[in-house]
């Protein structure tokens, strides 16, 4: 009778929504940043700050934008915050980009001091927007998308298949 409810219309369309939130999560990169932080931290160059440090500041991060956050949503849509985080993903992940590409040609001398703090912060930032959006909006909106009927079994379906997806992402990654 459930599985049947699930063909609805209005039961499967927030649960594709969801996939997709949960899609774009966990390809966004931030799980795969934070699960190999001290690996990415090493690679970037960084010598001002011992790796596990900067895993711990970036902990701290997660913690205080997700308080932040849980207090400015009930003000913002869902769309504002989640387009707002996923431009300043792709911003910041650019930037971690372009940077390591330059470094990795010799166009930035790897010497250079000041440049040292330049992928600590695009990746600190890249966690602090994601988390914004991309890391809380899919697991807050399970609990409101889905009809009384379906709910457990939909948010079941997505969080099962979101968690596949974080296995596809951190298994890729190295």
């Amino acid at each position: 009778e459930t599985l049947k409810e699930l063909l609805k219309p209005e039961a499967y369309k927030p649960l594709l929504i969801m996939i997709g939130f949960f899609f774009f999560q966990q390809f966004s990169g931030v799980y795969v940043i934070i699960a190999y932080m001290v690996d990415i931290t090493i690679a970037s160059g960084v010598t001002i700050f011992n790796p596990y440090t900067i895993t711990v500041i970036a902990g701290w991060i997660i913690l205080l934008v997700s308080i932040i956050a849980s207090l400015v949503y009930p003000s913002t849509g869902v769309r504002a915050v989640a387009a707002i985080s996923g431009a300043g993903t792709t911003l910041s992940m650019l930037f971690i980009g372009t940077y390591l590409s330059l470094r990795h040609y010799w166009i930035l001398n790897p010497d250079w001091y000041i440049l040292n703090w330049a992928p600590v912060i695009a990746i600190l930032a890249n966690i602090a927007v994601s988390t914004v959006g991309f890391l809380i909006l899919p697991w807050s909106m399970l609990g409101e998308v889905f009809p009384l009927n379906v709910k457990g079994i939909a948010a079941g379906i997505a969080t099962c298949i979101g968690f596949i997806f974080s296995f596809i992402a951190i298994k890729i990654y190295p």
